[in-house]
């Protein structure tokens, strides 16, 4: 998602003009990720931001690498937030080497922000819920949870995560959508396998004669 703020604040660095809507076109660029769910049930991301999208793969190779996120769908989310994190942190250093006025940069900034906040609350809450979520164990690929209480409640095996959704897969073969901030404010039950846990114990099914 690229946001453009056109305001008339202007500034020259070295003989060239520039304006508070351009730079903001670099300073708030954020991936528009698609979701995609094949008729498998498998779920694919496309992202139409290459630079956000290229960052991430080097982020997600490195916690891949060194062990640091074992999961791959909390890896994916730290992977995302990190690369935006970096390619803001880039874009502010470069145009003050290049001694461009920081100062209109950060005014016009944070009036986008809060215009985006107030018109994505949503897509914030559940941002800001997927990087609080993300040290959360019973989320991983391959758990069988259970969000929720009563008749709202959902079951599934954990599939994929982003910073949107919980992905999760049903008993009856359904990809379920779970917003990442009701995820924060639910009762999350990780379930266990009954057959495999009384397997362990010891007890067998007993064969009718």
């Amino acid at each position: 998602m690229v946001v453009v703020v056109p305001t008339v604040c202007s500034w020259n660095c070295e003989g060239f003009p520039f304006y508070s809507f351009s730079l903001t076109f670099f300073v708030l660029p954020w991936p528009c990720v698609h979701v995609n769910v094949k008729a498998s049930g498998r779920v694919t991301h496309t992202s139409s931001s290459k630079v956000p999208s290229a960052m991430k793969r080097i982020f997600n190779r490195f916690y891949d690498k060194t062990g640091l996120i074992s999961d791959p769908s909390r890896r994916s989310v730290a992977s995302r937030v990190s690369a935006t994190l970096v390619n803001g942190a880039v874009v502010f250093s470069v145009l003050g080497t290049l001694g461009v006025d920081m100062s209109p940069l950060i005014a016009t900034a944070g009036v986008a922000a809060a215009t985006i906040g107030f018109a994505c609350k949503d897509f914030g809450s559940n941002l800001v819920a997927s990087i609080v979520l993300n040290g959360q164990s019973s989320l991983r690929t391959g758990n069988t949870v259970s969000i929720g209480t009563g008749t709202g409640a959902v079951r599934g095996k954990v599939a994929d995560w982003d910073t949107r959704y919980l992905y999760l897969q049903s008993a009856e073969g359904h990809l379920v959508h779970v917003p990442n901030s009701i995820i924060l404010n639910s009762i999350v039950i990780l379930e266990k396998e009954v057959e495999d846990s009384a397997l362990d114990d010891g007890a067998r099914p007993q064969k009718r004669e």
